[in-house]
């Protein structure tokens, strides 16, 4: 069976809601969602309530319902592999501030041991001034 211009419209739309190259609804937005509605915007429907009709339109809302199904377990495998790089990148990130920390730590000891022998001997030649000079 052929379909009419409409249906190949809907059809294109669908495929280009897919593979997330749509010319009209943005497929990045936080809330977006595979329904009807959205195929028939792409389609270029300027109020497109009611044009998808199931009974008129059958094999392709039920392949808006499986595109919507198939995002929804992608996005919730993709969400987990976020959260996953995520503790992933603050491991990473905690075990090089440690290694940072101690890095510090061992500069700072370095640098007080300097100030300390610098002023040790500061003091040590003074007293040696000091013992010249009433001698």
């Amino acid at each position: 069976m052929s379909r009419s211009f409409a249906q190949e419209k809907y059809w294109e739309a669908l495929e280009r809601i897919q593979s997330e190259n749509t010319l009209i609804v943005n497929t990045n937005e936080p809330g977006f969602r595979i329904s009807n509605l959205t195929v028939a915007l792409e389609a270029g429907k300027a109020k497109p309530k009611g044009y998808i009709r199931p009974l008129r339109f059958p094999e392709l809302c039920a392949a808006i319902k499986a595109a919507h199904l198939d995002r929804l377990t992608s996005f919730e495998t993709s969400a987990t592999k976020r959260q996953k790089l995520d503790s992933d990148k603050k491991q990473a990130m905690s075990a090089k501030y440690k290694e940072l920390r101690n890095d510090y730590e061992k500069l700072l000891e370095q640098y007080l041991n300097v100030v300390k022998e610098n002023f040790e001997l500061k003091t040590h030649i003074s007293t040696e001034n000091n013992s010249k000079k009433r001698i």
